[in-house]
């Protein structure tokens, strides 16, 4: 429980993460927060932010060059 105008920081960590690159999804009551693709979320409370919140990580592969000739 926060008061408003209280900052909370909301970390999505992962154990054993090393050195791959992640990307990140933050969740509000089921429903995904668009452009909060960061680690960690700081929010500056009101009333509006109360709810679940969860976050998704996936990982990105190195890229690879696909070349199609005709």
């Amino acid at each position: 429980r926060v008061f408003r105008g209280e900052t909370v920081t909301l970390t999505c960590d992962i154990q054993g993460a090393g050195n791959i690159q992640w990307t990140y999804s933050w969740f509000k009551d089921g429903s995904v927060l668009p452009h909060i693709t960061k680690r960690v979320y700081t929010i500056t409370s009101d009333e509006s932010y109360s709810g679940i919140y969860s976050c998704e990580v996936k990982s990105i592969s190195d890229a690879v060059t696909l070349t199609v000739s005709g």
